[in-house]
């Protein structure tokens, strides 16, 4: 098994487990325990945006991830978590800030993308 792969599915295993702490995480807003949330988000969005600086000091150091999929399939991945980079770190400044509203829209575009780069990660590579 070739180092690119080995670390995709490391990062796999992180984006699914974070995927289970943002829902477990909704669960506790939505309860109102809010305390919680903001905790259970920190520790999820850390180790999710590691896992992206680690993949792109990779990409850096010459590390060839095209091998493991084809273009079009790199492409579309790219397509939904380029967006959802930008998007995640608005949500959370809106969420640590107390910005109800603002961070609600930024939750209601980061949830597709999410979703979108789970699976297709979880698919495509």
């Amino acid at each position: 098994m070739s180092r690119e792969l080995i670390y995709i599915r490391c990062i796999q295993v992180i984006i699914s487990i974070n995927t289970l702490i943002f829902t477990y995480s909704i669960i506790q807003a939505r309860k109102g325990n809010i305390g919680l949330h903001r905790r259970l988000n920190t520790f999820a969005l850390t180790t999710t945006f590691f896992g992206i600086a680690g993949l792109l000091g990779t990409l850096v150091l010459g590390w060839n991830y095209q091998s493991l999929t084809t273009p079009e399939r790199l492409l579309f991945h790219r397509y939904l978590s380029c967006p959802l980079a930008v998007v995640l770190p608005f949500t959370a400044y809106f969420g640590w800030k107390g910005k109800r509203r603002p961070h609600l829209v930024c939750v209601s575009i980061a949830i597709p993308l999410w979703i979108g780069v789970l699976i297709t990660g979880l698919i495509f590579f």
